[in-house]
């Protein structure tokens, strides 16, 4: 996956999905939260992204993950900690977080892309 296509990934499934599953009733659904993550494999680094939150939330990162040809989903587990070479998180009653792993080039611009669409970074 080139730096690219992890930045467009990190638009999309950390920045954006939590707009469309947002129930707009304010409450904060933690105490009924389920978690799953999906790892997808790359010759550049591989990219994890978990959620935690609704039921609806959740449910957006599963169907990502089943329409990606090499997607790897994880029901009920968090993404692994070990090799990350930065997060970008987006935080509230529904989180996002989407881990790079072995990144050795364009961590910058992954960074960059990160901040400006309003997500937190977290270097490795």
């Amino acid at each position: 996956m080139t730096s690219l296509s992890k930045i467009v990934l990190a638009t999309c499934l950390v920045l954006l999905t939590p707009a469309c599953s947002d129930d707009g009733d304010g409450d904060d659904d933690n105490e009924s939260s389920e978690q799953a993550s999906c790892t997808f494999p790359s010759d550049d680094g591989p990219t994890c992204v978990d959620y935690r939150g609704s039921a609806a939330f959740v449910d957006n990162l599963r169907n990502s993950c089943a329409q990606s040809a090499d997607g790897i989903l994880a029901e009920g587990e968090l993404c692994p900690t070990t090799g990350v070479s930065g997060i970008c998180s987006d935080e509230g009653s529904d989180r996002s977080r989407l881990f790079y792993y072995d990144v050795t080039d364009g961590l910058e611009a992954l960074e960059s892309a990160c901040t400006s669409n309003g997500g937190t970074w977290t270097p490795g």
